[in-house]
């Protein structure tokens, strides 16, 4: 990646800058922080870093002891979430979209939104999540599974997860943002196993998120 690239990268920018937050509520020295950028990336300048480096420099800030403040997901917004395994399943797919890039709001209501218009829309749709019968569930979640294939080309096989991920990193690795790596390469440097078969649903929802953030900071940068 060029200089310029990596300047108008705003994923990566927003990672220097945590950085930097985690330094200064750590209290180190310039000459300290070198040192830790040193032994973790054999650099001496953040802004040198690729992203790769720079986000195994934020997992030894947190390491040293700094604690990143939470920020709400806006995944809930401010409807109630609906229990029980069909909502669970339903909102993990919508929060996949998401990750994918093709679902542009992960809200509780956008997702119940959704659910109303495809089974049956603005006059005889569901209204909420909590009111599925069976087949108005299936139909939902058919709906959204078919939208990922159309759109984020999804195939379907085998654990849902893993195959989000493959789509996910495709995407990845057509917007630029995996730094030729493969993608044992890239999760073996964010600390997961080299053994895909051996993810449990935990490392998969871990690494979905991972992917979604790259995604959405390669596509933000590629449109500036």
């Amino acid at each position: 990646m060029t200089a310029a690239a990596r300047k108008a990268n705003p994923f990566r920018n927003g990672l220097i800058g945590k950085i930097h937050v985690a330094k200064a509520q750590l209290g180190l020295d310039d000459e300290t922080y070198r040192d830790v950028l040193r032994r973790v990336t054999g650099k001496e300048s953040s802004k040198a870093c690729s992203i790769t480096e720079l986000e195994n420099v934020k997992a030894e800030m947190v390491n040293l002891g700094w604690k990143p403040a939470k920020k709400a997901h806006p995944r809930a917004g401010k409807r109630p979430l609906a229990d029980g395994e069909t909502a669970a399943k339903l909102r993990a797919l919508w929060i996949s979209g998401y990750h994918l890039g093709v679902v542009k709001d992960p809200a509780e209501a956008a997702l119940a939104a959704f659910v109303k218009r495809v089974t049956g829309g603005r006059k005889s749709g569901v209204d909420a999540l909590q009111w599925l019968t069976d087949a108005d569930a299936r139909k939902a979640i058919e709906g959204i599974k078919a939208m990922l294939s159309r759109e984020a080309k999804v195939e379907w096989k085998g654990d849902p997860r893993r195959s989000v991920v493959i789509a996910q990193w495709h995407l990845a690795v057509s917007l630029g943002g995996t730094e030729g790596q493969t993608f044992e390469q890239w999760a073996a440097a964010r600390g997961f196993g080299p053994i895909m078969s051996i993810y449990g649903d935990d490392d998969w929802d871990r690494i979905i998120d991972r992917l979604g953030a790259l995604i959405r900071g390669a596509k933000a940068a590629s449109a500036r």
